[in-house]
């Protein structure tokens, strides 16, 4: 077929695959939700407090014939047309008309949605696990949206008995390219730009985290692979405020207007200032296995949280308006603390009160008792000023 263009699609989820007769394979159920929480006690916002139904996405995949993949991941399969739980979903527009997406159009007259990207249509020999992701560029929906479909992709290879090629993307930046291959190989197969990829069979992976929700066991397993492949620093010490001032996403107002005052103020706490488009893979995942604690806006920089060893704390920076809450849910289920700072609008741009800032890490660092040895975290905290003024016998407990 040379194009797509025109046809009529329905809408489908990947419970629909099921329904519809498919196989579906589940990988691992599901683990018991959990709520947001910060277990130093500090409040979060009203607007990230329970009703939720975090961790309640199961990790599944579903083996299909003669199927199509978009370049931004979604799959066409007979008539249905995958997207949703399967990549980014504004929850804005969670109805029937696919977000984000150039491939189709809604007819409100026929009440249809048509194929109205007219892409070349490029057959590859499968059978191949697909994991093509249009928002690949972000680090975050890298880790989420493609590293985290290695639980599925093993489970897949285990069931089918063969190593399958990975169908993804092209990785933008060097570190991506880094994780990338520690975590599928050299299996990696690149989506051919603009052209739809006409698979005779496919490995499909249910998505890992779909809006707030996210699916533990993937990440649980994504995190111990990580891990092997990049050791932790038996003794982390290492504080890292990750700074935005490179980044181009403008969105939630996340440029601070008072962050050299705010540096000045973590610098007194020995944090180093990161900015990651500067650094090398090499020493990016040096700083981030060896970090007790994070710092930074909300910001992709801050998904590097599952590089760390365990027993950290992650501060968090909003923007406005409030940021989702996507990274406390990663520090909850990780088991880190967190804290985090809200900014305001000001005449002079968006502000945090670093005061705030400073008493989250006092809290983080004294009085915790997940983050052991106590006076060993407390003194990671201290201020050199206070260093300077304690008893040698002491700093060096």
């Amino acid at each position: 077929m040379a194009s797509l263009k025109g046809i009529s699609v329905r809408n489908g989820l990947f419970s629909d695959l099921r329904s519809e007769g498919f196989k579906v394979h589940t990988v691992a159920e599901a683990g018991p939700p959990f709520i947001l929480s910060s277990k130093i006690d500090l409040p979060l916002p009203a607007a990230w407090r329970p009703p939720h139904d975090i961790g309640s996405l199961p990790a599944e995949y579903a083996v299909v014939e003669d199927c199509y993949v978009f370049p931004n991941g979604a799959v066409l399969v007979g008539d249905r047309y995958f997207y949703r739980e399967m990549l980014f979903l504004n929850w804005k527009r969670r109805d029937r008309i696919p977000h984000l997406s150039r491939n189709t159009r809604y007819d409100p007259v026929e009440d249809k949605v048509y194929i109205e990207a007219d892409y070349p249509v490029v057959r590859m020999d499968g059978p191949m696990f697909v994991a093509t992701n249009f928002r690949n560029k972000n680090f975050y929906h890298f880790v989420h949206d493609v590293l985290a479909r290695s639980l599925c992709l093993e489970a897949a290879e285990r069931q089918l008995d063969a190593k399958l090629p990975v169908l993804m993307s092209k990785t933008e930046f060097q570190m991506q390219a880094v994780l990338s291959r520690a975590v599928f190989g050299r299996r990696a197969v690149r989506h051919p730009k603009g052209a739809i990829v006409h698979l005779a069979r496919a490995i499909i992976p249910r998505k890992a985290a779909d809006g707030p929700n996210i699916c533990r066991p993937a990440f649980d397993h994504l995190r111990a692979k990580l891990a092997r492949a990049f050791p932790h620093n038996p003794r982390p010490r290492r504080k890292l405020y990750v700074s935005r001032k490179d980044g181009t996403n403008t969105s939630f107002n996340r440029e601070l207007a008072n962050e050299e005052s705010l540096q000045e103020r973590l610098a007194r706490y020995g944090f180093e200032v990161m900015t990651l488009s500067t650094l090398s893979p090499q020493a990016q995942l040096e700083a981030f296995t060896s970090a007790a604690v994070i710092a930074g806006m909300h910001g992709a920089g801050l998904t590097n949280m599952i590089l760390m060893p365990e027993g950290g704390a992650v501060l968090e920076i909003s923007g406005v308006p409030l940021t989702p809450p996507l990274y406390a849910r990663d520090a909850r289920m990780l088991d880190f603390e967190y804290f985090l700072a809200q900014t305001e609008m000001t005449e002079g741009g968006v502000c945090v009160d670093p005061d705030a800032v400073e008493g989250a890490l006092i809290r983080f660092g004294g009085e915790s008792k997940l983050l052991p040895p106590i006076r060993q975290r407390a003194r990671l905290f201290r201020s050199d000023e206070e260093t300077r003024h304690m008893p040698r016998q002491n700093i060096e407990e």
